[in-house]
């Protein structure tokens, strides 16, 4: 795992994100497969606890802090996606009492960790460990796409350094605590192809505007903003976007008849030059352009209830069901 500081760090990932044992997939390089081999939450926490026992103040000091702030960073992740998801599924959710609880309890000993002595902060990290437990049952329970923005595993951050798309999936799909993550990753796979991805610093779209990634059909490659970019939701995303960029490719395959029709039901109301030339360019401004999205939104076209951004959505939502073996839904409704 690169230097002791790199095992220790993803030790702390693992502990906090309850990293199942780690998965080899036929995708794996046998690199990553040999680096990675019984790593997992169970060997993170002997790893965590064998610091605990041997190692400086200081040094525990340093994990302590690091183990607070992926704590918070995670939570804070899962609640604002949480945020986003719509009334009813929240008032469906039998645990919002009891996530408020946990959240407040686990708050309340990363600040008490933070003046704690030597000996009250081993009993006070143990406390905080096994909260995060309880925090993490209850928000997997809650929402099944729970870790979108959950920061990433330290191998999948490698294999993105590296460019390497499939190892990146790869990787997340064996490192993810969400198991939607995981199997969305692990079908994306069989549709990267040869496509390439990097992180940029200050990534923006054409318009300008800062984006958190974005893929390039002219040169294959998918670009994840260095600061707000690199996690589940814009890699998994951006893949998506790759691979329905792929497909159009193949005239007779139903995705691309479908965002055929689409194109051609609205393009004669779109006010922008960009998006309106051909079904290539309408995919690639409705995956990445907001004002784009918010045209479409307000396109009903003949004969739909629905707006053509919502259209477009449910097109491509149902491009990955059948990847991953689930029922589609009408594009219409």
């Amino acid at each position: 795992l690169g230097t002791p500081f790199d095992a220790i760090y993803s030790a702390i990932f693992d502990v906090v994100n309850r990293t199942d044992a780690f998965r080899r997939t036929k995708d794996t390089s046998k690199e990553n497969a040999i680096m990675y081999a019984g790593t997992g939450k169970k060997t993170a926490e002997k790893v965590l606890d064998w610091a605990e026992k041997n190692l400086s103040d200081q040094a525990k000091a340093w994990i302590a802090k690091e183990q607070a702030r992926a704590t918070e960073a995670n939570n804070q992740a899962i609640f604002n996606e949480k945020n986003d998801i719509s009334p009813i599924d929240v008032m469906n959710t039998p645990n919002a009492n009891e996530l408020a609880s946990r959240a407040s309890d686990i708050k309340e000993l990363e600040d008490s960790l933070k003046t704690a002595n030597a000996e009250a902060a081993t009993e006070l990290r143990k406390e905080l460990r096994a909260l995060n437990d309880e925090m993490q049952n209850l928000l997997l329970k809650a929402d099944a796409v729970v870790g979108l923005d959950i920061p990433i595993h330290p191998a999948v951050r490698t294999a993105l350094n590296k460019g390497n798309l499939v190892e990146v999936l790869s990787l997340l799909a064996s490192t993810s605590p969400s198991a939607r993550v995981s199997q969305i990753a692990g079908t994306l796979i069989k549709v990267a192809g040869t496509t390439k991805i990097e992180i940029v610093k200050n990534l923006k779209g054409a318009d300008g505007t800062v984006v958190a990634g974005l893929f390039d059909p002219k040169t294959n490659t998918i670009k994840l903003n260095a600061e707000i970019g690199v996690n589940p939701h814009s890699i998994l995303h951006e893949t998506t976007h790759a691979a329905v960029s792929a497909t159009l490719a193949n005239k007779s395959h139903p995705v691309t008849k479908q965002l055929t029709k689409l194109y051609e039901d609205v393009k004669g109301s779109l006010n922008t030059y960009y998006g309106s030339e051909s079904v290539d360019e309408f995919v690639s401004e409705t995956f990445s352009n907001p004002e784009f999205q918010q045209q479409l939104a307000m396109l009903k076209p003949t004969g739909t209830q629905i707006s053509a951004l919502q259209r477009f959505f449910n097109t491509v939502g149902n491009f990955v069901r059948r990847m991953l073996g689930m029922q589609t839904r009408p594009i219409n409704s």
